[in-house]
């Protein structure tokens, strides 16, 4: 079955990788300061005619809001983390306007655990019940895509300028020492806390283990490296972010893309759409 991918790679890695996006289909929207610490990533994708009926997903721990913009208008899913790719079913078109959270901003944003909605697809209204139906009604008055991105951006600036817990600083500090390569005993060294503590943290504020987070932030930088690459020298790849050997690297690509390197850096030559 023709299938094609979407890169979602970690907020801190400032370009995409490989793959382009159809012609006029991706419009990236301008995230406002106050949003930064928060927002990875805002965008509208409008696509017709789409050819390869399944998307595969691969994943990058940040937590997604789709707000539709098609036949749905004004329904919002939100794709919670995950440490496995995912594999979506696409229909004929697609319109949408997707905001991806940074690791860790979902406690602020949605008010809720991370690991509530791990690996899980939900309608927005199941965390926000009396505030979807007013955000629809907006939608709907709503003339272009730069209106609704500012009815969005109000709601989110309200909420993401809620206090700051702790462990929410903590989460983003750890994040920083993984993403660099450290292990996960000097993430919870530098917090001062223990593994275990660490893992509770985690579990809240981003939805995925402390191990978990650092596997997907070695495979993005890895992928981030293949960019412009057509025939990369695997073992050095293998080498240079940390994994073991060669077939260290293989394993970690099947495993959390669930295809080989060979396989992705073929898909990402005829990818329909990256994201940051």
């Amino acid at each position: 079955m023709d299938e094609r991918l979407f890169l979602g790679l970690h907020a801190h890695l400032p370009h995409p990788t490989g793959g382009s996006g159809p012609s006029g289909g991706v419009t990236e929207l301008r995230v406002p300061a106050r949003l930064a610490e928060h927002v990875a990533q805002a965008a509208v994708y409008r696509e017709d005619g789409i050819r390869a009926p399944i998307e595969r997903v691969v994943p990058d721990a940040a937590v997604r809001l789709v707000f539709d913009l098609g036949t749905r208008r004004g329904a919002v899913d939100v794709a919670g983390p995950s440490a496995v790719p995912v594999l979506l079913r696409l229909g004929e078109a697609t319109a949408n306007l997707t905001v991806t959270l940074r690791p860790g901003a979902a406690g602020a944003l949605l008010g809720i655990p991370a690991s509530a909605i791990r690996d899980r697809c939900v309608p927005l209204e199941e965390i926000w019940p009396d505030a979807v139906e007013p955000l629809a009604d907006r939608f709907a008055a709503a003339p272009d895509d730069p209106s609704c991105w500012q009815i969005v951006r109000s709601v989110l600036e309200d909420r993401g300028a809620r206090e700051r817990t702790v462990d929410r600083r903590r989460a983003r500090r750890a994040q920083r020492v993984l993403a660099a390569g450290g292990k996960v005993r000097d993430a919870a060294a530098a917090l001062g806390v223990g593994e275990r503590r660490l893992q509770q943290i985690f579990e809240t504020e981003v939805g995925l283990s402390p191990r978990e987070y650092r596997r997907l932030a070695r495979l993005s930088s890895c992928l981030r490296s293949l960019r412009g690459q057509e025939r990369p020298r695997w073992s050095r790849l293998a080498a240079d972010h940390g994994f073991f050997d060669q077939a260290h690297l293989s394993n970690e690509f099947v495993a959390i893309v669930g295809l080989t390197p060979t396989e992705l850096l073929e898909c990402i030559s005829g990818s329909s759409k990256t994201d940051r």
